[in-house]
């Protein structure tokens, strides 16, 4: 609502709503936009023109910065443990009933391990799993924690896990990866475990961002907008 305001001062009246979660999901996307509609519809009815981004799981940009995340990571581990590695794709978990009433996000997901995976020089064994699950109804599967002991009961040893559903740090890379489960990966006897660098104001993954919103304008009939 303060951020409404300012803009309604500022006497800016196109809005585009950039969503951040690259993946669409009902209790991300669809929720805040929601809410955004909520307050515009109560308080600014009049005084905007909005448009929205709701996913964006194949922008070529974030794609090659996320490659070059893992790339980077990858160049950490100690050369004779490299050929070793497994890439955990860890995803913030969602209830299964969301899923279950069509909800795209497990596709979203894999749509973009597709894409970065093609982009790799090297293309280690990867899988996929979900972290963040709260509350007593069932959640995607499998959890983080117990990919972590399958992998350890197969004798892997050394993985970089992937934050994929998160481009900035917060609670859920800073906290529950690097400290909770770091301190699982050493009770597994993890020789090596590595978290990819956010994307955070990464250079190549904010002008993405900036292309995406310049292309929906265009599209929107807002030519001047690339020249403006």
């Amino acid at each position: 609502e303060e951020t409404l305001s300012e803009l309604k001062r500022a006497g800016i009246r196109r809005l585009v709503a950039l969503t951040l979660y690259p993946h669409y999901s009902i209790a991300t996307t669809g929720s805040s936009i929601n809410e955004l509609q909520r307050v515009i519809e109560r308080d600014f009815a009049s005084d905007f023109e909005i448009t929205y981004i709701t996913e964006w799981p194949e922008l070529p940009g974030y794609l090659d910065a996320l490659a070059a995340k893992i790339e980077s990571a990858l160049k950490e581990v100690s050369e004779d443990r490299r050929d070793k590695v497994t890439l955990l794709f860890s995803a913030h978990g969602l209830p299964v009933d969301f899923i279950d009433r069509g909800d795209p996000y497990i596709e979203h997901i894999e749509t973009t391990i597709d894409g970065v995976m093609s982009r790799l020089e090297r293309k280690p064994p990867w899988c996929l799993a979900y972290q963040s699950r709260v509350g007593p109804v069932k959640w995607l599967e499998p959890t983080t924690p117990d990919t972590m002991r399958r992998l350890a009961a197969k004798g892997v040893r050394d993985v970089v896990i992937v934050p994929v559903s998160f481009v900035t740090d917060h609670i859920e890379t800073l906290e529950e990866i690097d400290r909770q489960f770091g301190r699982l990966a050493n009770e597994l006897g993890y020789s090596t475990f590595h978290r990819t660098k956010a994307l955070n104001d990464d250079p190549m993954f904010i002008s993405a961002l900036g292309n995406l919103v310049l292309d929906h304008l265009q599209s929107a009939g807002f030519e001047e907008v690339r020249n403006g």
